[in-house]
């Protein structure tokens, strides 16, 4: 009986895994007659790419387990597919053109393997089947390897001249990830700051720097808006410089949630999850073709969030809905429309300042945090606050041949209220300084964007081209009534709180101070890119961006009854640029470099009638990026030099402000993500960093949030075959030392951060259709103090204690 090359080398696969019986053996011989199984329909999305990336982009969109060849020839690239086709359809046009076919080898089993032309070829083939390997539809998965939201444009990681980390849904399961501002444990240059005002933006930090912006699917969104995390799939961290791409932004990096897609074939899951501090949540996630021919999809995702936090008068009350439908009138063009709703009712918190003991008020010695119980961090019984977002999206997708033209736009509305007290500082009597206030803020927001790229030939090779405009408009109106309360009359102490003593006025003309403002915001710019291969392994990619920015703001302040009245109106126009180039020093490493600017406008003056100038930034960055030779785990090696300068503070007793020097942080990154071996996935991330002021009256002064050295790393192994098939286990450790910082104003160092080391655990079953999941949060039970801002009166919290989660998750349909 003779064996087709794939067959024998099935099975020599086979014969050396004992535990392999041989009634599955004869399943993947025989069962070549269950090619019915490649006539499913399903919703393919793979773009143009490399093939070994482009396969395994189709066994996990197909459902499929692929044998294929570990080296495939050159590793031809593909055009990819798009659309509703069947299985055997979607593979046959990923094959096109290469020397590959393949067949059915058992049940949701493809092989692919060389076209025979004879038996010499065939026997050489058979002499060759020890290097199959499996590709295979897994469970957990730490790893993806496409990247957009560095240039826009479908790009692989390794491709990408600049720092890109992308966080799948298992890592952020297997780390305990609940805000975004919890990012601090999958990236160990990011300091953590466990701030509870639900401005998730203003509490990141990444090499020392705040993050620059938050974008959905590429649009910006406001600070203030603090998105639940189960509407998207994965997340991008950009490190460094992103004007070019972005407009305005800090230098710290751009963080991009990308949502979850339509799918054409009926499916979903939905959860249930139970905690530690009476944490409840639900969630569904439900998807489908909504008419016959599948044109039309739709996704629906849904949660619910019922908890109180580890602190005092916190908790969360969170709902969202995230509706979008898909029409695809061909091949080549779509059209998708989204909503994300959101609801929280929630008890912000924030924390108390130190307390001052005694002594020179210029000795950090003489500084503590307030001998307090841990949860008992400045809130008051009636801290309480509600927000509602609303995000409505519409974004257009046309393919003509080698070129897509992507075409969006975004309304977004926020209407927050907060009711509360602040808690400052504390002196050596145990007397602490308070605000109680009321804040109400509406704000809209309206964004279009044109994008435009595609390849062409050029210097007889490919070349890429990337054209695009934005346009943005933000519109905020809000009010900020407060009494400021001093301990030494209102005779309030957190030591021994009397919340009696801090209570807010009945009436809203009984606040002494009555502050109100409108803000209008409107920016806009044209982005170039090109992306030049001029020889073989060699790829340079050259941006320059021009934005303009308009902002105009009325303020009124202090009575009641006093009117607005018009401010300033800053007008700013700067063009920044990015240079970066990869080579393939093998097919498997590649070297890069990364040149680029940034530029943030900022709001006040340095003297009557001079605006103050932008805030500016510049990165340098030079790496390798990497992966093993099963394709299967990359790595990456970044060394880096980042500066901000023009840093703008006020100036004690005057409405201006002034220039304080220049920050810099540099240091040298090592990342690596992936699949060690099969069911065993690993993530680690680890940083040594040199952040300090260099110019100006703070130099040489630590930055918040910028520990020197950091470490993260996260494992999951799933056992593969036997009785305990699918039960995982795993987890990880979050390592910081070295925060200490320096108050901006005083220069006295903060002696209060010490070093940390948090651990996650895991354990989970996975069926077919369920997966059960237990997780520790801090294991441990580290404690430690953390503060988003550089100052000793205000914010400083505690770490969350250790925390217990439980869920169970059930899948239905594809």
């Amino acid at each position: 009986m003779s064996h087709s090359p794939l067959e024998r080398a099935v099975r020599r696969i086979l014969r050396s895994r004992p535990i392999v019986t041989s009634a599955l053996l004869a399943v993947a011989v025989a069962s070549q007659a269950q090619a019915q199984n490649l006539s499913r329909t399903v919703d393919f999305d793979i773009k143009p790419q490399k093939l070994s990336t482009a396969l395994i982009q189709f066994s996990n969109q197909a459902g499929v387990q692929l044998i294929m060849p570990g080296r495939i020839g050159e590793n031809p690239e593909t055009q990819g597919v798009r659309g509703a086709l069947s299985i055997d359809t979607a593979l046959t046009r990923l094959l096109a053109g290469t020397e590959l076919t393949f067949q059915v080898i058992g049940e949701n089993i493809v092989g692919i393997e060389r076209k025979e032309s004879g038996t010499a070829k065939t026997d050489r083939t058979a002499d060759n089947a020890v290097l199959l390997e499996e590709v295979v539809v897994r469970a957990i998965e730490f790893r993806e390897d496409e990247v957009s939201s560095a240039t826009k444009m479908p790009l692989s990681a390794k491709d990408t001249p600049q720092s890109v980390k992308v966080i799948t849904q298992d890592l952020i399961d297997f780390a305990g990830i609940q805000r975004f501002q919890d990012f601090y444990k999958i990236d160990a240059s990011s300091g953590p700051s466990h701030s509870g005002d639900q401005y998730p933006s203003r509490n990141s930090y990444y090499r020392g720097f705040q993050l620059g912006a938050m974008t959905v699917d590429g649009f910006r969104v406001p600070p203030l808006v603090q998105l639940d995390l189960a509407p998207f799939e994965r997340f991008e961290v950009i490190k460094g410089p992103t004007s070019t791409i972005y407009g305005q932004n800090s230098v710290g990096g751009t963080l991009t949630a990308v949502s979850k897609q339509p799918k054409s074939e009926f499916g979903g899951a939905v959860s249930l999850e139970t905690g530690s501090y009476d944490h409840y949540r639900a969630d569904a996630d439900i998807y489908g073709a909504l008419n016959d021919d599948a044109s039309l999809t739709y996704r629906l995702v849904a949660g619910y969030l019922d908890e109180n936090a580890y602190v005092d008068f916190a908790y969360d009350r969170r709902t969202v809905v995230v509706p979008s439908v898909k029409y695809e009138f061909n091949d080549d063009t779509s059209v998708l429309a989204r909503v994300y709703y959101q609801y929280s009712d929630f008890g912000p918190y924030n924390g108390p300042g130190t307390q001052f003991i005694g002594g020179s008020d210029t000795d950090p010695a003489n500084y503590v945090i307030p001998d307090v119980p841990e949860d008992r961090t400045g809130n008051s019984p009636w801290n309480r606050g509600t927000k509602e977002s609303t995000l409505a999206q519409a974004l257009l997708d046309h393919r003509m041949g080698e070129w897509t033209l992507k075409a969006s736009a975004q309304y977004g509305k926020i209407d927050k209220e907060n009711d509360g007290v602040l808690m400052f500082s504390t002196d050596e009597l145990g007397q602490t300084d308070a605000v109680v206030y009321r804040y109400d803020f509406t704000g809209n927001s309206y964004l279009g964007e044109v994008n435009l790229f595609g390849d062409f030939e050029a210097f007889g090779r490919k070349q890429t081209l990337f054209v695009g405009a934005d346009y943005a408009e933000w519109d905020f109106d809000y009010t900020n009534p407060s009494n400021y309360l001093p301990g030494s009359s209102s005779g309030f102490s957190i030591l021994d709180p009397d919340y009696d003593l801090l209570r807010p006025p009945a009436n809203l003309s009984d606040y002494t101070e009555h502050f109100a403002a409108t803000e209008k915001h409107k920016r806009s710019g044209a982005t170039v890119q090109m992306l030049i291969r001029p020889i073989d392994g060699l790829i340079v990619n050259l941006g320059g961006r021009y934005s303009h920015t308009n902002t105009a703001t009325a303020q009124s302040c202090c009575a009641a009854t006093s009117s607005l009245v018009p401010n300033q109106e800053l007008t700013e126009d700067a063009f920044t640029y990015q240079a970066g180039v990869t080579y393939a020093l093998t097919p498997l490493l590649n070297a890069y470099a990364n040149y680029g600017t940034t530029f943030e406008p900022q709001s006040g003056f340095v003297a009557a009638g001079v605006a103050i100038a932008p805030e500016e930034g510049k990165a340098y960055e030079f790496g390798l990026k990497g992966e093993t030779a099963s394709r299967k785990l990359s790595y990456s090696l970044a060394l880096f030099n980042m500066e901000r300068t023009n840093i703008a503070q006020v100036v004690a007793g005057t409405p201006y402000r002034e220039p304080v020097g220049v920050q810099r942080s540099r240091g040298v990154e090592l990342e690596f993500q992936g699949q060690v071996v099969r069911g065993w996935q690993v993530f680690g991330s680890i940083a040594a960093i040199d952040a300090e002021y260099i110019e100006g009256q703070y130099k040489g002064i630590q930055p918040i949030n910028a520990p020197k050295f950091g470490i993260s790393a996260f494992t999951s192994y799933e056992i593969q075959n036997g009785v305990l098939r699918g039960l995982g286990f795993g987890g990880g450790v979050v390592h910081k030392r070295d925060r200490d910082t320096t108050v901006l104003g005083s220069n006295i160092p903060i002696l209060l951060f010490d070093d940390f080391t948090e651990v996650e655990l895991r354990v989970f079953y996975s069926l077919p259709q369920w997966q059960f999941d237990l997780g520790v949060s801090n294991a441990l039970d580290d404690r430690y103090y953390s503060a988003p801002r550089e100052r000793l009166n205000f914010g400083y919290q505690i770490s969350p204690p250790r925390e217990v989660n439980a869920r169970v998750r059930y899948k239905f349909g594809r």
